[in-house]
């Protein structure tokens, strides 16, 4: 179902009942995966549905449908405000692979809004973002952990959740491509009315396997990963430039091999997998760190830029994040004992 509309359905595909049980589970985890559309339009050739089941997956799929829309109406005040600042973004993930990768928007649920603007234009952004945000933006602990933190969000007045990323990167905060390398080729689509840019395809297929690596991602973010790959090709220069770094490649390749054990990928990206797949070292230890989301967290803490001053701010963050967070330094060091007992606990040291 995941790669539902890519190729012509065969004529002899296996049509399946679902107990009760069964169809709850699966409706339950399309509409988490937010690829219900993708579940509705694949229903009628793989599954025979009562009544009762067709009329729960039409309401859910209006359901789902009516929520990107919601959120799809935040996007031209958002470029208003940052075209009206003179800033350049780039539009990311569901809201423009909705409309670049599907024969219908409504095949891909969204729930934000994420977008990208160069590092220099962080603070302008978020300023001229101000006058829609109901509240945020967030605040990191001090200038170093600030850097190092990939987005801020804010929420606007409509209850939209607005990602505004300066870096995109997976699980792994040493994983960033270079941010300026996401503003070339940029692709024009339409959203609500609003012409808008969104990254090259080789750009988003970057962003889509390294989003795989992250703890919670969503399903949708797989078949995401198959249409970019049939609209990609490995030789690209482009992939070299986004995958300059050594760790951005290594988890480029884990979550390469982790997309190819879910959906079926072209030939040439499986040819390519053999070719930059990590040393069974470095899988291991990929597999290892992502086990448990603390193990990341912790990773996360003592690799990359200026980790010193990251971890010294953690403990004795800025006065501005402390009036954020209603804390005082002793009620946030009594937070970080807290955490330190659940870093102890045996389970997630195995």
């Amino acid at each position: 179902m995941l790669i539902w509309g890519l190729d012509e359905p065969s004529t002899d595909c296996e049509v399946t009942s679902l107990s009760p049980d069964e169809w709850n589970r699966l409706i339950e985890w399309a509409t988490v995966g937010k690829i219900l559309g993708l579940l509705h339009a694949a229903a009628a050739k793989l599954l025979v549905l009562d009544d009762n089941q067709q009329q729960q997956l039409r309401s859910a799929s209006v359901s789902s449908v009516a929520t990107s829309m919601m959120v799809e109406s935040s996007v031209a005040p958002v470029g208003e405000a940052l075209d009206a600042a003179g800033i350049d973004w780039r539009l990311l993930k569901g809201a423009a692979t909705s409309h670049l990768l599907y024969p219908r928007p409504g095949w891909r649920t969204i729930s934000d809004v994420d977008l990208l603007v160069r590092p220099a234009d962080l603070s302008r952004a978020l300023a001229a973002l101000g006058s829609l945000a109901a509240t945020g933006p967030n605040v990191a602990y001090g200038p170093a952990s600030s850097a190092a933190q990939k987005e801020y969000l804010i929420t606007d007045t409509n209850g939209v959740e607005i990602d505004v990323h300066h870096a995109i990167e997976g699980s792994l905060l040493t994983s960033r491509p270079p941010t300026e390398a996401m503003f070339v080729d940029g692709q024009s689509l339409i959203v609500a009315g609003r012409t808008v840019t969104a990254p090259s395809m080789p750009a988003m297929f970057v962003h889509a396997v390294l989003h795989l690596t992250s703890p919670g991602f969503p399903m949708s973010t797989l078949p995401d990963i198959a249409r970019l790959a049939r609209l990609c090709e490995p030789a690209d220069p482009m992939f070299d430039e986004l995958l300059q770094r050594r760790d951005s490649m290594a988890l480029f390749g884990w979550g390469l091999d982790r997309a190819h054990g879910a959906v079926p990928l072209p030939d040439a990206w499986i040819d390519h997998l053999e070719r930059i797949r990590p040393s069974p070292t470095v899988m291991r230890r990929l597999d290892w760190t992502h086990r448990t989301q603390i193990r990341i967290h912790v990773v996360n803490h003592v690799t990359g830029d200026h980790r010193i001053r990251r971890l010294v701010e953690k403990a004795w963050p800025s006065d501005d994040y402390l009036a954020y967070e209603g804390l005082t330094h002793r009620d946030h060091l009594r937070y970080l004992m807290g955490k330190s007992v659940t870093l102890r606990r045996p389970s997630e040291l195995i």
